[in-house]
């Protein structure tokens, strides 16, 4: 999500609180690793335009890029936003059970075949994936 580590988002004119509005027992907030912020965070990027406009912006840019062939594209850290809307074909994963995603997987032991998928995106996803390398070899088998 484009709100990993982030709290504020600057944009001309105005400053938006991006971090959840939502409570736990300890300091009043959902941690990063519970499903309810992320379903929160999708929320925001569906009623906050200038959210939508900046995520459609890079969901474009990513689409553009993707190899000319056929095949299915896997999302990684689908978490919250809505590429899937773009991209009908694209599987949606993320490490959490979360409603939005189709599949909840280890991005270092992915579920596939070998050179079984056009590409792999993600967005803010590499800083979450412990032992980077393990990914790279899956990404590079699959």
């Amino acid at each position: 999500s484009l709100y990993g580590a982030a709290r504020w988002l600057y944009c001309p004119g105005r400053r938006m609180d991006l971090t959840p509005m939502t409570k736990n027992a300890s300091d009043g907030r959902l941690g990063l690793d519970d499903p309810a912020t992320t379903t929160h965070r999708a929320d925001l990027l569906r009623r906050r335009a200038y959210l939508q406009q900046l995520y459609r912006h890079w969901y474009a840019l990513l689409i553009a890029e993707l190899p000319a062939v056929t095949g299915r594209v896997l999302e990684l850290g689908s978490g919250g936003g809505f590429l899937k809307d773009l991209l009908p074909e694209v599987i949606t994963s993320d490490v959490l059970p979360i409603p939005t995603v189709e599949r909840v997987l280890d991005a270092r032991d992915l579920p596939f075949g070998d050179a079984s998928l056009r590409s792999i995106v993600g967005t803010n996803v590499l800083h979450h994936i412990p032992e980077i390398e393990r990914f790279f070899d899956e990404a590079s088998r699959v």
